[in-house]
């Protein structure tokens, strides 16, 4: 995995552009340059993913083959969707308010229906958790704009997810 680090975004990629993550950060540093890391410089990050059906399986999967992302585990309202996790080795915590606990926690990956991204982004971000979300993030402009508003409170990265798995 090749990753391109500046302070303003931080782009993850495979050799075979599979996975990409993105983070943004406001008011970047303008002296900053682009740099390559290295695996030597490279700080893995502590990331949990809330809601294991269809895509929260697919970024799962991704982080279980990260060198970039450490999967400390999922979160799923149904207990089924955790046994199932449970089944393949994957920690899964019994509660979000577990999960927005755990101090080792640094990233959230929010993969539930888009109704419910609001609330648990807020809570994430208020936990003081960065958060990447599944498109659409949102179902309103308004809702949008409180989830923004509370990651430039809590100084946190919040970001949304475009899948580009089927990019050549």
């Amino acid at each position: 995995m090749r990753c391109i680090l500046d302070k303003c975004i931080l782009w993850c990629y495979t050799e075979t552009s599979k996975l990409r993550c993105v983070f943004h950060r406001k008011n970047p540093d303008p002296q900053d340059r682009v740099k390559e890391s290295s695996e030597e410089n490279a700080m893995k990050k502590n990331v949990v993913v809330v809601g294991y059906g269809g895509m929260g399986g697919w970024h799962t999967e991704s982080l279980l083959e990260s060198d970039v992302c450490n999967l400390l585990g999922v979160y799923d309202i149904l207990e089924e969707r955790r046994e199932a996790a449970r089944s393949k080795g994957i920690f899964a915590y019994d509660s979000l308010e577990a999960v927005l606990e755990d101090p080792r926690v640094d990233l959230i990956t929010i993969a539930v229906p888009n109704d419910a991204h609001k609330e648990i982004a807020i809570r994430a971000l208020n936990a003081g958790k960065n958060v990447i979300s599944e498109k659409p993030v949102t179902t309103s402009c308004a809702d949008l704009q409180e989830m923004i508003d509370a990651a430039n409170r809590a100084g946190k990265i919040f970001s949304v997810h475009q899948n580009r798995r089927w990019d050549e």
